[in-house]
């Protein structure tokens, strides 16, 4: 056995190993996370979707800024639907949050639900990931913001072994998330780093994009 299968599941924390892995990231992802959420212009009746929500933190905060929302996470691991269905019970209770246990590749919601799609420190296990953006593409309203919140944006002195140390993680630099996401059909992409960490914000476009090619065909037949 290698060094890499002793480390607990990041992907999918089980057992004792992983719920000491869920508690940790509560603490530790806590000011990374904070940054992130900053980035987000909310109104306070919005529906979020937290795709990978761990031990449900997230979910805690996002329900005090949308008061008048909805807040919705989704997680691979048993383990953290159970964290998150705990530290969120009140307002599971009271019709303003839920839980599910699902994969990002394959979400459980209908088209056009959601105004804000978050995913804290989890696209780097996303095994597909192309596949998985037009998906969340998918459930988010026209108009609506996918926000990537990661502690590694490619360049650090680390980022190159964090991969071979950690199974199934994949690290992405900035400029390669920005491509992936617009040849996924988001618009408006904006990157932020801050100590080697970096979100990244876009946009589902409210109408679907016009090629130039067909737009100057349209206007030459316009004019014949």
């Amino acid at each position: 056995m290698n060094f890499s299968e002793k480390l607990p599941a990041f992907a999918n924390p089980q057992g004792a190993a992983g719920k000491l892995l869920i508690a940790s990231m509560n603490i530790f992802h806590t000011p990374v996370s904070l940054w992130g959420i900053s980035h987000l212009d909310l109104a306070g009746n919005e529906k979020i979707l937290d795709i990978g929500c761990g031990g449900g933190i997230n979910l805690s905060r996002f329900l005090k800024k949308v008061p008048r929302g909805h807040v919705t996470g989704i997680d691979l691991s048993p383990d953290c639907v159970n964290y998150s269905f705990m530290r969120n019970r009140d307002a599971i209770a009271e019709g303003r949050c839920s839980v599910y246990e699902g994969s990002a590749e394959l979400l459980p919601f209908g088209a056009n639900h959601f105004d804000v799609i978050t995913a804290f420190e989890t696209i780097y296990f996303w095994p597909n990931l192309p596949n998985t953006l037009k998906e969340i593409k998918r459930v988010l309203k026209p108009g609506g913001t996918f926000l990537i919140v990661n502690e590694a944006d490619g360049y650090g002195f680390l980022d190159d072994l964090y991969p071979k140390i950690i199974k199934g993680m994949t690290l992405y630099k900035t400029e390669e998330l920005s491509a992936i996401l617009t040849k996924a059909g988001f618009t408006n992409i904006e990157i932020d780093t801050k100590l080697g960490c970096v979100t990244v914000s876009a946009r589902r476009p409210v109408t679907a994009p016009v090629s130039y090619t067909h737009l100057r065909a349209h206007e030459t037949s316009a004019h014949l």
